[in-house]
């Protein structure tokens, strides 16, 4: 019974002084310090719902599609609070699924976009399009693009995408 409330003690002693530097054995048993961990203050980050200050081109890799280029609409106007743009690489046959899509949070629209995919996700004898739409927070379509952007044959090129509002 000793034992244990020596060792109580002890460990208390070693809580209250938090960061005493030496090791203490009991028994068997040593007991070290634990250091709280220090860290160096970092600015606050704040995250971009524009997507224009943070926008870095990425390199693909070789022999991939990478498309870059803006979305845009009459008078880039601001968007609603949680808008997010979803830019949608179709197959424009009928009732096929989208094959790559890329979607980012904005606030206003002319806002650069970059969508790199593998050039062998295409069928030969295919043809595919690009197309932009902007939902508001709870998925209503505010902005789509009236017609898909044909895909352009070489696999690096700038292609803009224009949207209008829908009513």
């Amino acid at each position: 019974m000793t034992n244990v409330s020596t060792l109580r003690m002890l460990v208390c002693s070693l809580v209250l002084l938090g960061t005493a530097a030496a090791q203490t054995q009991v028994g068997q048993v040593t007991l070290t310090p634990l250091q709280p961990t220090t860290r160096s203050p970092q600015p606050a980050a704040s995250p971009s719902t524009s997507g224009a200050s943070t926008f870095r081109i990425s390199k693909p890799p070789v022999g991939w599609y990478n498309l870059t280029g803006r979305v845009t609409a009459a008078n880039s106007p601001r968007l609603p609070r949680g808008s997010r743009i979803i830019l949608t690489l179709e197959n424009l046959k009928a009732g096929s699924p989208s094959l790559v899509q890329v979607n980012f949070p904005s606030s206003r629209l002319n806002v650069p976009y970059q969508m790199y995919f593998n050039a062998s996700r295409l069928k030969v004898g295919e043809s595919y399009g690009l197309r932009a739409t902007v939902q508001d927070e709870e998925g209503k379509i505010l902005y789509r693009s009236p017609n898909p952007v044909p895909l352009p044959s070489r696999l690096t090129e700038t292609v803009n995408v224009v949207v209008a509002r829908i009513p």
